[in-house]
């Protein structure tokens, strides 16, 4: 289990890496850190006039961000958000930490429930208690789990920070896309709280609240099955409220693997709605930032009028004249404010 832990992590990064090693490392260092805008020419005005300070604006490579937070916080102290490198560093490697612990201790217990075992099918007489020694192998791998996984999100969440605020230090438009689809990214309805969406807010949570329900009640289901099964069918395996007495009627273990399934798949399904449904906030976030520049204003008019246009020729070939309507839209589109 530890090698295969291992190895996940490995291919993690290593797919990582060659993400960025085949289209988003090819400008990592063709981005100056420096912008020289070109002074105003002589003629200038005195009013308009830029300063030394106002000349220069720095800009930061998304891909550097990235690449040098493959060593968590890394990317955050290029970002000049230095308070962050403390926090993801200390982060993953406590998290590290406790993935480690945790394993050692399921490990242990591992080992202890299948000596009894063995024990058990010599012919040892054994009075180890079975049934604690498997809650303690059962706890601490949710435990280990719980860790690894935890620290896979902060190790994603520390490289997408990087790269993403890269990008909005380097937005000058207000509102930003970028900083938008981020803040819908880092937590639901952040997103459209930025773009001033209000009401968008209780849909997206009303979206979160139904799929973690489904999630909640087919495990729940699922777990029931499950472990009515594994009670009938495997010697000293203990789960609490097992044999479960509404299940007693369910003679065929066939049955119970077959409605353990059905809600696997409702479970699934749950987690996928739910993915799904967190992509799609994201991307509202994002399109409704675009189309906030996009205004119709008041002197929106459609006018058709008839129009002629005579016949003219050279001299000595003949002409043909012209006749028909003319339709015209008129609107207007508001630009994007830059930030100042």
């Amino acid at each position: 289990m530890v090698y295969s832990s291992f190895c996940r992590l490995v291919l993690w990064l290593a797919a990582l890496i060659a993400l960025w090693s085949s289209g988003l490392g090819y400008a990592l260092y063709a981005q100056d850190t420096t912008q020289v805008i070109q002074p105003l020419p002589l003629s200038a005005t005195p009013d308009t006039v830029v300063t030394a300070a106002d000349t220069v604006k720095q800009t930061f490579s998304p891909n550097k961000a990235l690449l040098l937070s493959f060593v968590p916080g890394g990317g955050q102290w290029y970002n000049q958000q230095r308070w962050k490198t403390p926090l993801f560093a200390g982060s993953v490697a406590a998290l590290g930490a406790a993935t480690l612990v945790s394993r050692l201790q399921y490990n242990k217990y591992y080992n202890q429930y299948n000596k009894v075992l063995t024990n058990y099918a010599s012919g040892i007489d054994d009075n180890t208690n079975l049934q604690a020694i498997q809650q303690k192998k059962q706890q601490s791998l949710r435990q280990f789990n719980l860790a690894l996984n935890a620290m896979f999100v902060m190790y994603g969440v520390n490289l997408v920070d990087a790269y993403m605020n890269a990008h909005i230090k380097n937005d000058r438009l207000v509102p930003s896309p970028i900083r938008a689809a981020y803040r819908a990214m880092v937590a639901p309805g952040w997103g459209q709280a930025t773009n001033k969406k209000y009401w968008k807010i209780p849909i997206v949570y009303a979206g979160f609240a139904a799929a973690g329900a489904g999630f909640y009640l087919n495990r729940k289901e699922y777990l029931r099955y499950k472990n009515e099964y594994l009670v009938r069918t495997r010697p000293g395996f203990y789960a609490p409220n097992n044999p479960d007495p509404s299940l007693a009627f369910l003679t065929d273990n066939n049955i119970l693997i077959g409605r353990k399934n059905v809600y696997r798949r409702y479970v699934e399904i749950s987690i996928i709605g739910g993915t799904l449904w967190y992509a799609v906030t994201v991307l509202d976030a994002l399109i409704d930032a675009h189309l906030s520049d996009f205004d119709v204003s008041d002197d929106l008019s459609f006018r058709v009028s008839p129009f002629f246009t005579p016949a003219a020729a050279p001299l000595g070939v003949s002409g043909s004249s012209a006749l028909g309507l003319s339709f015209n839209l008129t609107f207007a589109h508001k630009t994007n404010a830059l930030r100042k």
